[in-house]
């Protein structure tokens, strides 16, 4: 006779214990409308269970209910607790509840809301079979997890993703003591919205990779870390801020947001991993601070709508197809830091302008960086004193237009009927009809983009502005 492993006792114990308790109705006790069984008499605990009348409306479970002058701990919810209560709507469960039991929630067609209230007590669905779609809370549209949630499916043993829970979840805020883990709402078509508030402070690789439908995301400033593929494929974002506090940004992390229409990269950051903006098909804007250092592979390849890029002067490696297939990318500013930039990194652009302001030509890793017809029909501005070194360097003499520029100079710029004043703390643009206007600081910190004509700078300096694909400078 084989021997039956712990594994196996523990679960065999546990699913008597589970039977004992909660296959017995009536219940112990009301209050509030509320049945409760007796779950330990000695450390006066007690559960939810059904009762004579169906729950209904918003249901708040009390951490504590008082009978005949005992206070009990209300610590689970039992099995067929609201077995189908169809009028009920919403329930809040508070943290001391650290069990809901198979079938708790079954057949209620009507709950749409869930509220898991903040606290640091595990939550665990225990003997809950994945593979039975009943024992999902199906319903749930709208839920607020202020708790850790236990993934693992205690039959299977399975790693359970939130997204397995609640199939039809369409708002999620996330807060308190939550946890957001690897791939937790991956591919939830349903999901629109969602809102992580403090102290959460890591966003795991894949936690909503494949949400097309999701449409807004607010990241507070707790998180540190958003992992690998976090939000790849979420097609209908539009738009989302990353605040200062976040150091670490994975590959691919939004990769495939296909609505997403500007970013701004907080100075916090120091690398632009591998493809982290690819496939952004509506970016327009971008915004590197002068933190970065490494603009990885294919960081922002295929985004089809980017017009113009500034790379700030702290960046010293731009790689391979960095921005390769940005089709409608016609101007370019490489800043005086940069030493390498890697194969392909700007082929199938339509760049006419270049400025580079480092002295010393950085490494090309081979012709193929810039496409022919850019090699040909483009102007590659450099320092005043750089020509030669320009024109001699591999990959650099390729350019059949090299400019030396004094890019300190300034004054007011007329080029055509485009013409740009600096005045008491304005850029003064005249000479264009709803033409894009973007000014950047000598750091390459994109200061206002827009089609303003009067913009106001934050102080007096020199300042660069970009019309049209043209780049000047001018004194505020």
């Amino acid at each position: 006779m084989k021997q039956i492993s712990k594994k196996m006792l523990m679960f065999i114990i546990g699913l008597m214990t589970y039977m004992n308790i909660f296959a017995i109705y009536p219940y112990d006790f009301e209050v509030d409308g509320i049945y409760y069984v007796v779950y330990n008499l000695e450390k006066r605990t007690c559960c939810v269970v059904p009762g004579d009348n169906n729950y209904s409306g918003e249901l708040v479970i009390p951490e504590t209910v008082t009978y005949k002058d005992r206070q009990f701990t209300v610590v689970a919810i039992a099995s067929f607790a609201f077995d189908n209560c169809d009028n009920l709507t919403s329930i809040s469960i508070p943290s001391c509840v650290t069990e809901i039991y198979e079938d708790g929630f079954d057949d209620c067609k009507n709950l749409d809301t869930l509220v898991l209230t903040d606290g640091n007590n595990l939550l665990t669905f225990s003997y809950f079979d994945i593979t039975n779609e009943a024992h999902t809370l199906q319903e749930i549209k709208t839920l607020y997890c202020g708790r850790k949630v236990k993934r693992e499916d205690v039959i299977h043993g399975y790693y359970v993703p939130l997204a397995f829970r609640f199939p039809k979840l369409e708002d999620v805020t996330l807060g308190g003591f939550a946890e957001i883990e690897d791939s937790d709402f991956k591919g939830l078509k349903t999901l629109m919205s969602v809102t992580i508030k403090n102290p959460v402070t890591t966003i795991e690789k894949d936690a909503f990779y494949g949400c097309n439908n999701l449409k807004s995301v607010t990241i507070p400033n707790s998180v540190t870390s958003i992992g690998s593929n976090a939000f790849s494929g979420c097609e209908s974002l539009t738009f989302t801020t990353i605040p200062n506090s976040v150091t670490s940004i994975g590959y691919g992390a939004f990769s495939g947001c296909k609505s997403l229409t500007s970013i701004t990269i907080p100075n916090s950051v120091t690398h632009i991993e591998n493809s982290t903006f690819s496939d952004c098909n509506s970016l327009e804007s971008v915004t590197l601070p002068n933190s970065v250092t490494y603009i990885g592979n294919s960081a922002f390849g295929n985004c089809e709508s980017l017009t113009s890029v500034t790379i700030p002067n702290s960046v010293i490696t731009i790689d391979n197809y960095a921005f390769r297939r940005c089709s409608n990318l016609t101007s370019v500013m490489i800043g005086n830091s940069t030493t390498d930039i890697g194969s392909y990194a700007f082929t199938n652009c339509a760049i006419n302008e270049i400025n580079s302001l480092n002295p010393i030509p950085p490494m090309l890793i081979n012709q193929n960086v810039f496409d022919n017809t850019v090699y040909m029909n483009a102007t590659l501005n450099v320092p005043i004193g750089a020509g030669e070194a320009y024109k001699s360097a591999d990959g650099w003499k390729n350019f059949w237009n090299i400019q030396e520029v004094d890019f300190a100079s300034v004054g007011n710029i007329e080029t055509n009927k485009t013409k740009v004043i600096g005045d008491s703390g304005k850029t003064i643009v005249t000479g264009i009809d709803n033409t894009k206007v973007e000014i950047f600081n000598t750091s390459g910190q994109l200061i206002y983009s827009g089609t303003d004509t009067t913009i106001n700078v934050p102080t007096k300096g020199i300042y660069i502005v970009r019309i049209g694909g043209k780049t000047f400078k001018v004194s505020i």
